[in-house]
């Protein structure tokens, strides 16, 4: 249970970061800016495609977790247009379809 109470944890103080960002009481740095956690950045690297590395990092063995509802529920990926959403959903679907 000890793997439980740490990820609801974590998923607790990241809906509260989320809350405070929406609520506008997250602290800022100059022009109003956001300072990230390094624990939720992906750094992109010269000529990689960012989706992929994105993808990649989220759903690390997909095809062998898949059905594991743990990891699923475990990842989101947020976005701000419903667009970008079902873009993201075809290719994750489309890189788990090529390795069945």
């Amino acid at each position: 249970m000890r793997v439980a109470q740490t990820t609801s944890y974590k998923a607790k103080e990241f809906a509260e970061y989320l809350l405070r960002i929406g609520n506008d009481t997250e602290t800022t740095i100059a022009n109003n800016l956001i300072c990230l956690s390094d624990k939720i950045v992906i750094h992109l690297q010269k000529d990689e495609d960012s989706i992929n590395l994105l993808t990649n990092a989220m759903y690390q063995n997909l095809s062998e977790n898949a059905t594991n509802t743990l990891f699923m529920t475990e990842r989101a990926i947020l976005t701000p247009l419903n667009s970008d959403v079902n873009k993201l959903n075809e290719k994750i679907m489309t890189k788990y379809s090529e390795k069945q």
